[in-house]
């Protein structure tokens, strides 16, 4: 790999990596029109209210992040969502009517005109929170467990255990490893890989 071809890599990657953190824009809907939690809700309560109502946080006793507690009471014991009753749903009343009190989100700006009616529709709706849309059961919540380290076939070609999940996955695709290089071959490899020049 030379020098043009490693810069041209890692533009690629950083513009991959640029869209991976823009956010899709929230789409309108007609009142009329059902409210799919996941495509509709969920992006909205995760824009604006995860960072003090998430999984990390739990400000007024609510938590936006799971079905249960999102249907409970809070620290001021009102209902945050209520079925079919979008006008007397806390969170409602807390994005929408600053003389309530302080308007959500605090460190944000005020939910745009559009979301607060997906949200006020889809309470009215029946506010329907299917169970595979909790996030707390997304990976990046679940606990680390050191996984079990398979049984490699070849195992002189384990060196670590690193080596024996590779082998595995290599062996799985019906390939088996290319022998090891002399080191002065691998030293070139790597140091073209590395930095695009060969090695001194």
């Amino acid at each position: 790999m030379n020098t043009v071809t490693l810069t041209k890599c890692l533009c690629f990657l950083s513009a991959g990596i640029m869209l991976c953190g823009l956010q899709a824009p929230i789409q309108a809907v007609d009142r009329k029109s059902e409210i799919d939690f996941e495509k509709h809700v969920q992006p909205i309560l995760r824009q604006h209210c995860f960072r003090c109502h998430g999984e990390s946080h739990e400000k007024g006793g609510f938590r936006l992040s799971r079905k249960e507690a999102a249907f409970g009471t809070g620290d001021s014991e009102e209902a945050l969502i209520i079925p079919g009753n979008a006008a007397e749903s806390l969170l409602i009343t807390r994005v929408q009517d600053a003389d309530a009190g302080d308007l959500m989100p605090l460190d944000g700006e005020p939910l745009a005109e559009k979301e607060i009616q997906i949200l006020k529709t889809w309470i009215n709706q029946g506010a329907n929170w299917p169970d595979s849309a909790a996030v707390a059961t997304h990976w990046a919540y679940e606990p680390i467990v050191r996984p079990d380290i398979p049984e490699a076939e070849d195992q002189s070609w384990v060196k670590t255990p690193v080596d024996a999940f590779v082998l595995t996955q290599i062996q799985e695709s019906g390939f088996e490893p290319a022998p090891e290089l002399d080191r002065a071959r691998w030293l070139r490899r790597v140091s073209l890989a590395l930095i695009g020049l060969p090695p001194t």
